[in-house]
C-alpha cells in the first residue's frame, strides 16, 4: 500500500508538470503573437 501510494503521488506530480508546460508554452506563444 505505501508503495502504491508512492506511486501515485510521483504519477500525480508528473501529470501536474505536464500540464504547467503546456499552459507556459501556451503563454509564450501568446506573447510572440
Amino acid at each position: 500500500t505505501k508503495q502504491q501510494t508512492k506511486q501515485q503521488t510521483k504519477q500525480q506530480t508528473k501529470q501536474q508538470t505536464k500540464q504547467q508546460t503546456k499552459q507556459q508554452t501556451k503563454q509564450q506563444t501568446k506573447k510572440e503573437l
